[in-house]
């Protein structure tokens, strides 16, 4: 769900050697069959609004999406930035912290 984290930021920057990955969830079956049906169908309206937001948020056509939903998408950032995951690459947080941030980020970390 990180990357779902990400794509969701109003800004979205990353260091030059991230990496990103959109994959699909896991699911197990360790319950009664109707029970383990529910989830199923719960996974599958998930999978269903976080596709729509994949495609909304980022650059990602669903074509692309549909190619590659069911393996591990591994990204680097030239394809992040291509594809509209990340805004800008940045080389220290300096570059986006500003000081009102750095106060806040101060108080949080006391």
């Amino acid at each position: 769900m990180a990357f779902h984290v990400l794509i969701n930021g109003s800004r979205r920057f990353a260091f030059k050697n991230s990496s990103f990955l959109l994959h699909d969830g896991s699911e197990g079956g360790f319950d009664s069959s109707s029970k383990f049906r529910d989830r199923l169908k719960f996974n599958d309206a998930l999978e269903q609004i976080t596709r729509q937001i994949v495609i909304e948020r980022t650059n990602i056509t669903e074509e692309e999406y549909e190619m590659n939903a069911r393996r591990e998408w591994y990204m680097l950032v030239p394809e992040a930035k291509r594809l509209g995951v990340i805004d800008a690459v940045i080389e220290c947080l300096d570059e986006i912290l500003t000081p009102k941030t750095t106060q806040s980020l101060g108080a949080v970390f006391k």
